[in-house]
């Protein structure tokens, strides 16, 4: 009924419009389609409004979109009733609910709803802004930007090693790699992280995702030792380790990415620099156990990363002859730690330090003692 308001509206106002057309053509002007328009605006306006009835602003949106049909003619000369109606069932479009169309027309185009606009774009770009200068590790000169909880590991060449420790056959002395930009977690995986994602599994899942040590409760939930939570999970296996980074849409990273990112463009010794400085990591004697991530600020990477030395070793996703870990298959894998952890000495705690564990059931004997956590990276 409405509609009809409408079209019956518009048919009104027509004669008026075609005076206004004829006017103009008299005074030497050219009805282009701009001008068109304007006078069909300015006529069908107040009679379709007056038609509106319960939003005036649904009326000011037909008598625009109607204009604009309309005005695709070069002369009034013939329209009728029809050609209204076929007009304004071009603009409603056919099977549209009312909330689409208040969204996609109605609203979209009035003042109030583009200063909104503006001033939600505006808040959204302080906060940017402010993230940028809380957080200045999450952004890249290229417009990269890292998830929350990551930092950017900037893309380009590294020179990597001379490496002590495990060995790699011929491949121990510095060499150059050319690294894609990728994120890599800030700290390592806390224990409150990986419960989480234990807990995320189904029930008859959990036991075998449990690190040494662990438990489940009662109610089949693992938890992490009470004011352990931001500790890093440790005596996980490989496999562990690269299911959580799964489930969080991640991945390990690479050992020629763990060293880029602890190391830097520089290819520092220590994430600091090329000198040892105490209290900058959790090892060589600095305590007896793990502590929370976070703890040594003046030991972050170039890349803004926290505990790249100490704390606990890191899996990377590295066999200890260099190639990728990928389906490990049976037997005998071993593959690369890097970072040295909190009983590591200090000729351990470098970012040149490499050394492996077997993948396949890590921690299955309790003589087995390195502590290994991890961290996860990803794909930007």
């Amino acid at each position: 009924a409405l509609k009809h308001r409408y079209v019956l509206a518009v048919t009104d106002a027509l004669p008026a419009a075609a005076a206004r057309y004829a006017s103009e053509t008299a005074q030497g002007r050219l009805l282009q389609r701009g001008v068109r328009r304007k006078l069909l605006t300015e006529s069908l306006g107040p009679t379709v409004g007056a038609a509106a009835g319960l939003d005036p602003r649904l009326g000011e949106w037909v008598a625009a979109a109607l204009a604009d049909e309309l005005s695709r003619r070069e002369t009034l000369d013939g329209v009728d009733a029809d050609d209204v109606l076929a007009a304004l069932n071009s603009r409603l479009g056919a099977g549209r609910s009312w909330w689409e169309f208040w969204n996609d027309e109605l609203r979209a185009g009035r003042p109030e709803v583009q200063q909104y606009q503006r001033a939600v774009e505006a808040y959204e770009a302080a906060g940017v802004e402010l993230n940028r200068a809380t957080f200045p590790e999450r952004y890249g000169p290229r417009g990269e930007v890292a998830p929350p909880g990551m930092v950017l590991v900037a893309g380009g060449n590294y020179t990597l090693g001379p490496h002590t420790g495990w060995d790699r056959p011929g491949r121990n002395e510095a060499r150059k790699v050319s690294l894609k930009p990728f994120a890599l977690d800030r700290t390592e995986v806390n224990q409150r992280q990986y419960a989480l994602f234990v807990n995320a599994q189904a029930a008859g899942e959990r036991e075998a995702l449990l690190p040494r040590g662990w438990r489940l409760d009662g109610d089949g939930r693992a938890n992490p030792a009470a004011g352990r939570e931001q500790h890093p999970v440790v005596f996980v296996s490989y496999g562990q380790a690269a299911a959580y980074a799964a489930w969080a849409d991640k991945r390990l990273p690479s050992e020629e990415e763990w060293e880029a990112a602890a190391a830097g463009p520089d290819a520092f010794v220590y994430p600091w620099g090329n000198l040892w400085l105490g209290g900058r990591c959790n090892g060589a004697g600095e305590s007896d156990d793990t502590l929370p991530v976070e703890s040594f600020g003046g030991g972050r990477s170039p890349s803004g990363a926290y505990d790249m030395l100490g704390n606990v070793w890191e899996w990377t996703a590295t066999r200890d002859d260099g190639s990728p870990a990928g389906e490990l298959g049976p037997g005998l894998v071993n593959v690369i730690i890097r970072g040295g952890a909190y009983n590591s000495d200090r000729d351990k705690l470098t970012t040149r330090y490499r050394w492996a564990a077997p993948a396949h059931e890590t921690f299955a004997s309790p003589r087995y003692v390195m502590p290994i956590g991890f961290r996860c990276a990803k794909d930007l």
